[in-house]
């Protein structure tokens, strides 16, 4: 599958002619790679994400650091950004049980909650569109839901292990389930 995802992208980018596009230039301070993304990149168009980006990080002193991005910026920035913005203390999402993340139903009531959902999102699509992998499981409920697909009891487990036990524990009982 990976393969076939691999091979589909890289005739999308053939097909768009990504590789003759000017980079989307942004500057991302150290330690606020969420709040920057979301100033940089929420109002960019899929096409803009698709293309390159020319990350430029700024120290604490507010100057801009060296190097030029052959890929290694741009794969430390989806990195930084993902890894923060699904950390559970900022609040956009949480961990089941088993560690791993979906988005906190909580979300949408914190201040710019689901427009940083939404960029974190595409931050996700960049890595995937650009294979650069992330260190990040989600819930597969979480995942059906992005997908459009519906979940069923399998999926229970990842989201309430004690729901599930129940429910499975009331469908194998012989006697009247009213009781």
């Amino acid at each position: 599958r990976v393969e076939i995802f691999r091979a589909v992208i890289e005739i999308q980018k053939l097909s768009a002619g990504m590789g003759r596009t000017r980079p989307l230039a942004i500057q991302i301070r150290r330690g606020h790679e969420v709040e920057d993304a979301y100033s940089q990149l929420r109002k960019q168009s899929g096409a803009a994400m698709q293309g390159p980006l020319a990350v430029t990080f700024i120290n604490p002193q507010g100057l801009p650091e060296a190097g030029i991005d052959q890929g290694g910026l741009l794969k430390e920035f989806l990195t930084e950004v993902v890894r923060s913005a699904v950390n559970p203390n900022l609040g956009l999402f949480q961990a089941t049980e088993e560690g791993l993340l979906y988005s906190r139903p909580a979300a949408e009531r914190l201040d710019q909650g689901l427009e940083l959902l939404e960029v974190t999102g595409r931050v996700i699509g960049k890595a995937l569109f650009d294979g650069v992998l992330l260190d990040v499981a989600f819930a597969p409920f979480f995942v059906n839901k992005i997908l459009g697909e519906y979940s069923f009891l399998e999926e229970l487990p990842s989201l309430d292990p004690q729901v599930y036990k129940s429910l499975i524990e009331l469908k194998r009982y012989q006697g009247d389930a009213a009781e």
